[in-house]
């Protein structure tokens, strides 16, 4: 037996419940996020608002209601996919490549997914007088990604996308501009050409379990002659 009892002392300290961003399901019934059943990524604009420090940056805070102390942000969703795929020239003959040309499509749609929530989050102000000292890594915004990351994203599946294609006829013979070959090889991705008379029907598109989208185009019409532009929507539905 020890000769000299030391007993540990222990204090009890109160833990705010936004310390976990985890929704456990109860058999009495949990709370858990109204989301849509299905979601269309298009050019939609989303505008949202949140405070900025007097060094001009942002944990995420909000107000109950709106106030003029808060910031407003408009997000694009076209940007927001601009800015999260891309398209290459894929390996191929020279041949091909004169003629017609293949493209890898390469889409995180699970980023754009995650991005679109955390912005309508933002519009619905569900995170309203969250204060940041309430939250593990002090900071609202990567809090409302943590919540989307474990409670939201996996509830949804990619289901299809449309793809859109505009072709140009660049006439090298007749402009100065194009005589450079890297000059036919540039499709921009414009909004513009979101029409249904440019909607690609035979794109065969492959999706990984999170969401990672690939796709090869072949152009139908010579890259001698033209080069196009394209642009694409992104549909979700909900498990």
């Amino acid at each position: 037996m020890k000769s000299d009892l030391i007993l540990r002392k222990y204090t009890t300290e109160n833990v705010s419940g936004t310390h976990s961003v985890l929704d456990v399901k109860n058999f009495f019934g949990s709370k858990m996020l109204d989301i849509e059943d299905e979601i269309v990524i298009d050019n939609s604009s989303i505008q949202y608002s949140d405070v900025l420090d007097i060094s001009g940056t942002t944990n995420g805070f909000q107000y109950f209601v709106y106030s003029s102390k808060e910031t407003i942000y408009i997000k694009n969703l076209t940007q927001l996919k601009n800015d999260n795929h891309s398209i290459v020239l894929a390996n191929q003959s020279a041949m091909n490549l004169e003629r017609n040309t293949n493209w890898n499509i390469s889409i995180d749609a699970q980023n754009i997914l995650r991005y679109y929530l955390f912005y309508k989050l933002k519009e619905s102000r569900a995170f309203k007088c969250v204060y940041y000292d309430d939250l593990p890594d002090k900071d609202i915004n990567s809090s409302i990604i943590d919540y989307i990351n474990t409670n939201i994203i996996n509830r949804y599946v990619f289901d299809f996308m449309n793809f859109y294609v505009l072709y140009t006829d660049i006439d090298i013979s007749q402009s100065i501009y194009l005589t450079d070959p890297l000059l036919r090889y540039d499709p921009k991705f414009l909004y513009e050409v979101n029409s249904t008379t440019n909607l690609v029907t035979n794109l065969n598109v492959k999706s990984t379990p999170d969401m990672q989208i690939s796709a090869v185009y072949k152009q139908i019409k010579s890259s001698e002659q033209y080069k196009f532009d394209y642009y694409f929507n992104l549909n979700f539905k909900r498990l």
